[in-house]
C-alpha cells in the first residue's frame, strides 16, 4: 500500500465523484472539489457526506472552489 498522498480534483461532486472524493479524502488525501457557488458553500460547511452500506456513514472534510485558477 503505497502511503503517498495525492491531490485530486473532482469536477462537480455529484454520486459518482462525491463518492470516490469522500472516499480520498479519508483515506488522507487531499481533494479539491470545483462546483457552483451554492455547492461550494456547502461543501465548505458541511463536507461530502456518504450514506453506504458498503463504505460506512461518514463524512469527509474537502476544499472546494467555483475555479482552480487559484490553486
Amino acid at each position: 500500500m503505497s502511503t503517498t498522498r495525492t491531490t485530486v480534483a473532482v469536477l462537480g461532486p455529484g454520486g459518482v465523484g462525491g463518492l470516490v472524493g469522500a472516499l480520498l479524502a479519508r483515506a488522507g488525501h487531499r481533494v479539491v472539489c470545483l462546483a457552483g457557488e451554492q455547492t461550494v458553500v456547502v461543501l465548505r460547511q458541511d463536507g461530502l457526506r456518504v450514506d453506504s452500506n458498503r463504505y460506512g456513514d461518514f463524512t469527509a472534510a474537502v476544499e472546494s472552489d467555483t475555479s482552480c485558477a487559484s490553486r
